[in-house]
């Protein structure tokens, strides 16, 4: 089983290669020893998953097997499977779009004082949703 401790830089993180008719993407995959549950993760506007990697073992550790595509940039992910299957929205205050990144990019600006207890609780709340 995975653990998410400060050493998760230098966590080994899978991917796989897989083909959808002529085209291949990548897939970071984190399988939970005796796993319950699967959760597909799906970077909200696309990119890579493994930014992510922190929130990604944490799920893990609760006992879920974790498929994460990497893909490009979308322009709306509810959008796109709103129409498919039922999405719940939830909104973050104060929170901006590189705080949910474990590695944002250098020129990232953080708003939250406090960005690891942000990503701590939004870990834990995302592991009681999906095995709620």
């Amino acid at each position: 089983m995975l653990r998410s401790t400060c050493a998760w830089q230098a966590l080994h993180v899978p991917r796989v290669s897989l083909t959808d008719g002529a085209e291949a993407f990548d897939v970071t995959v984190l399988e939970a020893a005796g796993a319950r549950r699967m959760v597909l993760f799906a970077v909200g506007g696309g990119g890579n998953p493994e930014r992510h990697l922190p929130l990604l073992t944490s799920l893990a550790e609760h006992g879920c097997t974790v498929v994460a595509p990497h893909f490009e940039r979308l322009t709306s992910l509810q959008h796109a499977l709103g129409a498919r299957l039922s999405v719940e929205l939830r909104l973050a205050e104060g929170a901006g779009h590189f705080s949910f990144m474990n590695v944002p990019p250098p020129q990232a600006t953080e708003p939250l004082a406090n960005r690891e207890g942000f990503l701590a609780s939004l870990a834990s709340e995302v592991c009681r949703f999906v095995t709620r």
